[in-house]
């Protein structure tokens, strides 16, 4: 094993101990050693998330151990991003997602854990936040050209929102260009079907497992599995197509 990738796997399992310091250090002294970041960040830090998910879908991990996590994630990135702006380091990603929590939800930690995973997953997020605006969704969708767009509501009362952007992105002639993800506490399966999305997370590394099935099946067609984490792959013959 050669030394950065003995780090970054160092890395990951201070990641999955939560060792908020450990990850600091080491994420800095990755940095100083002139590693390249991206390797950091996929091979490292992205790991090391991916396994907290894991833990967490298997019970062995509680909500807060995901926020903390996700926490130390992104602490650990914010080091690194000095770095990552040089032109040397363009980090090619599978997929585009848009993401936020429906207009009239002020609930964010769930949202930002999915966005967390889908980043070490490999995907480009563009977290919009919290009580996002329905035009804000569309507007986002117009200019940023997504592959998906994610939406959360834990109120009942802002699932209704969820359905008006789809509504909107439907009126607007946007439907075809992206697929709709929703989850949170307030949706349920047969909900998420009714309001017309594409897919539904029970949980933030469902989320995650719905976007890669998708891009997946696309991927199926189009020859491109390598940009699809090779677990998911099995799945390719479940499609009804090996492209």
């Amino acid at each position: 094993m050669n030394e950065i990738a003995g780090l970054c796997s160092e890395l990951s399992d201070a990641l999955v101990d939560l060792d908020e310091e450990k990850v600091l250090s080491l994420t800095r002294g990755a940095l100083n050693q002139g590693s390249n970041p991206l390797t950091v960040i996929d091979t490292g830090l992205g790991d090391g998330m991916k396994r907290i998910g894991e833990r967490y879908a298997a019970g062995d991990f509680t909500l807060p151990h995901m926020v903390i996590g996700a926490d130390i994630m992104q602490r650990a990135v914010a080091i690194l991003e000095p770095a990552l702006q040089k032109d040397d380091y363009k980090r090619e990603f599978k997929a585009k997602v848009i993401i936020g929590t429906a207009e009239g939800d002020i609930h964010d930690i769930g949202k930002k854990i999915v966005a967390t995973l889908l980043r070490a997953n490999g995907y480009e997020v563009i977290d919009l936040g919290r009580d996002v605006p329905n035009t804000q969704f569309i507007e986002k969708v117009r200019a940023e050209h997504p592959d998906f767009l994610g939406m959360s509501a834990l109120m009942t009362t802002t699932v209704a929102n969820q359905q008006k952007v789809i509504e909107l992105l439907q009126n607007q002639g946007l439907r075809d260009r992206v697929r709709v993800i929703v989850g949170g506490a307030a949706v349920m399966p047969g909900m998420a079907a009714q309001i017309g999305a594409d897919g539904y997370g029970e949980s933030a590394a469902e989320g995650v497992a719905v976007m890669n099935r998708i891009l997946l099946s696309r991927s199926c067609l189009t020859r491109e599995v390598e940009k699809v984490p090779v677990e998911a792959r099995k799945d390719c013959a479940l499609s009804g197509s090996k492209g």
